[in-house]
């Protein structure tokens, strides 16, 4: 039970990540970089290994998914597979990958999430194992269509697999780089790439070039920058040099509510689930 309510507090982070990504682009600001103040420096970019806020914030826009939340938040949309089936039985599930590249050019390929549901399930290392037991194998067909069998029918299995944890990471990269290497500079598969980790001070990331929607990003960087004063991070966002700030303290809502009226700053009372 205890699985299953993560489970479900982490579709609702991610539903939230994916309705504020519409509205955090900055409006008549004469640059496209979006400045982040929070609380926390991540700790890993390894998207199996964390559920904390922290780290599921950068993994949501590092990575992509099969499938992903729309910007609704009520409805899962095509992410990396652009459409896919269902056995009456509900055990096999064949997904058509589109036609994608990772930052580094590669193409993201049916092996590539084969390794990463399989990634998930096994790594003794992985804190969402226990969620993907389900998953009795996962093949590439070949290079574009995957298939995936189940042990036994799950219902939210398509919205498990919209979680920043299985996420599609490059088989190749992660077998040739040191694990710890890729959790400080992964190869990315969603919007944005990484650029720089300053440890406790920021984590830099750029456009990723190679997106399959790179069209539809606007911003060059986004730049989250670590201010662990609650007053410092709030008389920073003041003059609009951080914005918006992902951690705003309980006994300052109502002056972060008070901000709403500059268009570059987005503010929302926090919930349980998200911070």
């Amino acid at each position: 039970m205890r699985r299953k309510g993560m489970v479900l507090s982490l579709i609702a982070i991610l539903i939230g990540l994916t309705a504020a990504t519409g509205c955090a682009q900055p409006t008549d600001a004469p640059s496209k970089v979006l400045t982040i103040g929070r609380r926390d420096d991540s700790t890993t970019l390894d998207p199996i290994k964390s559920t904390e806020n922290i780290n599921i914030w950068l993994a949501s826009i590092l990575f992509a998914g099969l499938v992903r939340v729309d910007r609704s938040g009520t409805k899962l949309e095509p992410g990396l597979a652009e459409s896919w089936t269902v056995s009456d039985d509900g055990l096999t599930y064949r997904f058509a990958m589109r036609d994608a590249r990772f930052s580094d050019g590669s193409p993201i390929t049916a092996t590539d999430a084969a390794f990463s549901l399989l990634r998930i399930r096994d790594d003794k290392e992985s804190v969402w194992g226990d969620s993907f037991e389900v998953v009795s194998d996962a093949t590439a067909e070949n290079a574009h269509t995957l298939v995936v069998t189940l042990k036994t029918p799950t219902a939210p299995f398509l919205a498990l697999l919209a979680l920043p944890g299985a996420s599609v990471v490059s088989k190749a990269a992660m077998e040739s780089m040191v694990l710890e290497a890729y959790a400080e500079k992964p190869v990315a598969s969603g919007p944005f790439a990484m650029e720089t980790w300053l440890h406790g001070d920021r984590i830099i990331l750029k456009k990723n070039q190679e997106f399959w929607k790179a069209d539809e990003i606007k911003l060059d960087r986004v730049e989250w920058v670590s201010i662990p004063d609650d007053n410092t991070r709030m008389l920073a966002v003041r003059p609009v040099s951080s914005t918006p700030r992902s951690s705003c303290p309980s006994r300052k809502w109502p002056s972060c509510s008070a901000t709403r009226t500059s268009p570059s700053i987005s503010t929302r009372r926090p919930s349980r689930t998200t911070f």
